[in-house]
């Protein structure tokens, strides 16, 4: 078989430093009373690339998990009526948008006249989160008018050629803010950029994916990547409610070890991957009832074929709960996706966990061929799976 050898590099190539990463307390902002977007360190971090006329990248994540409205008597969100997803509110042309299928809905959102909660009627339907737009606003009053401030997500970058274009004009400016989603994160080269700063680490972090942390990890290492490419080492600012997370103090630190230890213990206690084999069958279908009732059998067939007794749902769990690995397949679910409809469809999902000496495509294409077909529902089996949202 392949042999792989692991190379390390702890240091950057042509000798320039690594950034120091601070971690600045979201929690101990709130508690002072401070209601800004910008924490004090990015604040004062900001004003000196202001005075120093440098270059900043802010990285501000997760759009479509951001900027949405939110009824402060029942709680309710309002969802875009084809996906099931919280809708994103646009404040200049005052619409809340569905980013899953673009969808687009007129609101008047608190302290406007005829604001009102679609399911209770109360007037306070306020916004929280915070768009891509909103913190390019906050910046802009911040920062003296000769620091130009650079803005790229979806909506700035849809026009054919816009991404090349912002990032020349962040290229030749002489001071500069580029403020953007995950797409700014990764090989961006500018060695006058000497601060990064996240907006909110946490958006990344609390993912409802066993990957969440990986995945964050590698989005803050990224990001981070960006400070310090020139003479000066640069200094990295991520703001976060949750400063003891492993992936924060790892980022923080330049270990990775530090996360990757904590991460391996709790995918061997919950049993996942590399421990233990993962699929994830997703059935979808416009009609709700047909597409359940599809996943409802798979599930079935999955559990008599693999000696699993249908009544108990989830297999021995206390037996697999004592002991680290797993000696017997789990069927998990059918359970509704967590987007649970995207373009009119309705997505579920069976997650199959399974030991590593496992036959698990030959069971899966078992059970799935001996559950047939159904007009208008799909179903995709993706072993090894990499995103089980």
């Amino acid at each position: 078989g392949v042999r792989w050898t692991r190379v390390e590099m702890p240091e950057r190539p042509g000798g320039s430093r690594l950034p120091e990463v601070v971690v600045a307390d979201l929690r101990r902002e709130f508690a002072s009373g401070s209601r800004s977007i910008f924490s004090k360190p990015l604040l004062d971090a900001l004003d000196e690339v202001g005075a120093k006329r440098q270059k900043a990248v802010l990285l501000h994540n997760r759009r479509g998990f951001a900027s949405f409205l939110m009824c402060r008597e029942c709680g309710c969100v309002p969802t875009c009526r084809h996906c099931s997803t919280a809708l994103t509110y646009h404040e200049r042309s005052h619409t809340l948008e569905c980013h899953t299928c673009g969808a687009s809905y007129r609101v008047r959102p608190y302290p406007e006249y005829g604001s009102a909660c679609p399911k209770c009627g109360s007037r306070y339907l306020a916004k929280m989160g915070l768009g891509t737009q909103q913190v390019e606003d906050a910046l802009r009053e911040l920062l003296p008018p000769d620091v130009e401030v650079i803005r790229m997500d979806a909506d700035s970058t849809r026009a054919k050629g816009s991404h090349q274009k912002l990032l020349e004009q962040f290229d030749a400016a002489e001071c500069a803010v580029l403020l953007g989603t995950q797409m700014i994160a990764k090989g961006l080269d500018f060695p006058e950029v000497t601060l990064v700063g996240v907006i909110n680490a946490d958006y990344a972090l609390k993912m409802p994916d066993f990957r969440a942390g990986e995945r964050a990890f590698d989005l803050l290492e990224q990001v981070a990547g960006r400070a310090g490419r020139g003479r000066d080492p640069g200094r990295v600012i991520i703001q976060t409610y949750v400063p003891d997370e492993p992936v924060i103090r790892a980022v923080k630190a330049h270990e990775r070890g530090i996360f990757t230890a904590h991460d391996l213990a709790m995918r061997r206690d919950a049993l996942y991957p590399p421990y233990v084999l993962l699929a994830n069958i997703l059935v979808w279908g416009r009609e709700e009832r047909a597409a359940r009732s599809m996943v409802e059998r798979i599930a079935g067939e999955l559990r008599s074929q693999m000696g699993l007794d249908a009544s108990l749902g989830l297999h021995p769990l206390g037996g697999a709960a004592r002991r680290p690995g797993l000696d017997a397949p789990q069927v998990l679910g059918p359970t509704p996706c967590v987007i649970e409809r995207a373009k009119d469809r309705y997505r579920f999902h069976i997650i199959v966990k399974a030991p590593l000496d496992y036959d698990l495509s030959g069971a899966l294409s078992a059970a799935v061929s001996r559950a047939g077909t159904r007009p208008g529902v799909s179903i995709a089996v993706d072993v090894d799976a990499y995103d089980l949202m």
